[in-house]
């Protein structure tokens, strides 16, 4: 299978959060999720023998993945061409499951753009939702949807919130550094 990345469509939430959606995202993702869950297993069975494994993300090469972020790097944001592919490549993987989670506040510094998409994200009633703190009167709580990739600033405070489902929710991360601010072409909004 693959993805027509010229059928991307944009939806701005406010000015720190930005989301595209691409049809048919979600399938293209389960294709790679027995190798995603082979990979973290290992990862995860690896670094708990060190006593080192706090629920960190397993850095994987996926290339095919790594595209699809770039597209939407190239089409809708104004970025420091010195960064450009080789220099970063790479996805973050995170598995997320009633018994194992990590819940806490964390950022993508120094990266300016962060990005993360879901493989089974939980439903509306099953929690899970992705929570970004904007500042101490003011946290989003977003739930997530199939085919859609998530897009906000690198220095943004976020985190994964509990679910309440058995199923594996397999978070896709990603980010993308620059020496100056990114800034959206079509809203303007520089972050």
């Amino acid at each position: 299978m693959t993805l027509n990345l010229n059928n991307i469509s944009f939806k701005q939430i406010n000015t720190f959060i930005h989301v595209y959606h691409i049809p048919y995202l979600h399938d293209y993702l389960l294709s790679f999720k027995e190798y995603f869950i082979f990979e973290f297993k290992k990862f995860k069975e690896v670094t708990e023998n060190l006593g080192d494994y706090d629920g960190n993300n397993l850095i994987l090469s996926e290339e095919k993945i790594y595209k699809i972020f770039e597209t939407i790097i190239n089409k809708h944001y104004i970025v420091d061409s010195n960064w450009e592919v080789g220099k970063n490549i790479g996805i973050y993987l995170q598995i997320q499951t009633p018994k194992s989670n990590k819940n806490t506040y964390h950022n993508h510094t120094p990266s300016a753009i962060a990005a993360t998409t879901y493989i089974n994200p939980p439903l509306e009633n099953e929690g899970g939702e992705l929570q970004l703190y904007l500042h101490e009167h003011q946290q989003v709580k977003l739930s997530l949807e199939k085919d859609c990739l998530y897009f906000f600033p690198g220095w943004m405070m976020h985190r994964p919130l509990p679910q309440n489902t058995t199923k594996e929710r397999i978070c896709i991360n990603w980010s993308y550094d620059s020496s100056k601010r990114p800034i959206h072409k079509l809203t303007g909004d520089r972050w």
